[in-house]
């Protein structure tokens, strides 16, 4: 049972949200846009189609969107059918057959790129004149020199909880299959002390010393939280211009946590399968919180998902829910008395506590040192 205010409850391996998944991140295009490039019959140059050859009538056009966004193109043409469809990102054949292609997550490495497609009758072709991406970063601007920032993590698979093998699982981590369905976008670090005095006009924490803007904020119990992200949700015009419609600031659902904090990972940990090696990525059996972003961040660029804080997560505590099959963007009971945490915190040692899969549980309204938390910006979740 849970007694506040120690978290307690765990995690192991889960089919990662796919490697293809990762790849596809860093190429922005390869996991809805991958395949071969081919060779079309009865090639013509670009501007010079000939007789016969598909004819483009509404062409690409230039696209802007926001990093972690999908970027959609699109062509019409008439010719012999069937038509086929070769599009090309900076040159590189990306393999979609048909008349549109989305890139479904570029970053800003991507933006400038060109975008050319070429239609095929099987006995000739046109190729479409270059267009170009352009990938906007997604800032969040507290006040001058405060920004929030956010990583964007891509939709994906995991296999929430851990296997009976793992020497450290517990009751409450039955395995099973979970899909993130959109794109959303989490904080690179914990909420600092800075960014709360900015939002709320005050410091609750118990680690203020030396005085450092990248101390997490601590002391906040989950309404305090929420009325943190109210604020930020109020005046998201001004934070955040370039934020998705439709998107909030609110907690990570328990099992968007876990899927970032995995970030692929079939480990027990993030950095790997020895706990060992944790003195290069969590803050564990310290004195008190440690400053954000020191140490070397998981795969998905998120630092301190152990150690140092435990974090709130939207979730009541209670048994997962467990269907046949893939459970899309599940959210937790509807009721309960505890919200779940996730992370672990400074003062433990145990290597239990740090676990990928590991759920902690506290009254909503506890208040300690150890505890913190994230902001997601995402579609909204609710039981």
């Amino acid at each position: 049972m849970l007694t506040p205010p120690e978290p307690e409850r765990s995690h192991s391996p889960d089919p990662r949200p796919g490697l293809a998944l990762a790849l596809g991140v860093v190429l922005g295009f390869a996991t809805a846009c991958g395949g071969r490039s081919r060779q079309a019959l009865g090639a013509s140059p670009l501007g010079t189609p000939r007789a016969g050859d598909p004819v483009i009538t509404v062409p690409p056009v230039d696209t802007v969107v926001t990093e972690g966004q999908p970027a959609t193109f699109s062509v019409v043409a008439t010719g012999a059918t069937p038509l086929s469809y070769l599009w090309r990102v900076n040159g590189v054949g990306v393999g979609t057959p048909t008349a549109t292609c989305t890139l479904p997550f570029p970053r800003p490495g991507l933006s400038g790129s060109s975008v050319t497609v070429t239609v095929s009758d099987g006995a000739g072709q046109v190729t479409s004149s270059p267009v170009t991406l352009t990938v906007d970063p997604l800032r969040v601007t507290l006040a001058e020199g405060l920004p929030l920032d956010l990583t964007p993590i891509p939709r994906g698979v995991r296999r929430m909880g851990s296997s009976e093998r793992d020497p450290y699982h517990e009751d409450d981590e039955t395995p099973h299959d979970v899909a993130i369905t959109r794109n959303f976008y989490m904080g690179t670090f914990l909420v600092t002390q800075a960014q709360w005095q900015q939002v709320m006009g005050n410091n609750p924490s118990a680690f203020q010393t030396p005085p450092s803007p990248r101390l997490p904020v601590e002391q906040v119990t989950y309404d305090d939280a929420l009325a943190f992200l109210a604020r930020l949700n109020a005046e998201m015009t001004t934070f955040c211009p370039l934020c998705p419609p439709g998107y909030v600031f609110r907690l990570p659902t328990e099992a968007e946590w876990e899927y970032a904090c995995g970030a692929g990972s079939l480990t027990p940990w993030y950095w790997g399968d020895s706990f060992e090696a944790y003195p290069n990525y969590a803050w564990i059996g310290k004195q008190g919180a440690e400053a954000v972003g020191l140490l070397v961040p998981n795969y998905w660029g998120l630092y301190d998902m152990s150690g140092n804080l435990w974090e709130w997560c939207q979730d009541w505590y209670g048994p997962y829910r467990l269907r046949s099959g893939i459970d899309p963007d599940p959210v937790g009971p509807p009721t309960g008395s505890a919200r779940v945490l996730r992370g672990g915190g400074w003062i433990l040692t145990n290597p239990r506590f740090f676990r990928i899969a590991y759920r902690g549980a506290r009254f909503p309204g506890s208040l300690a040192n150890d505890q913190g938390f994230r902001v997601v910006l995402g579609p909204p979740r609710t039981p």
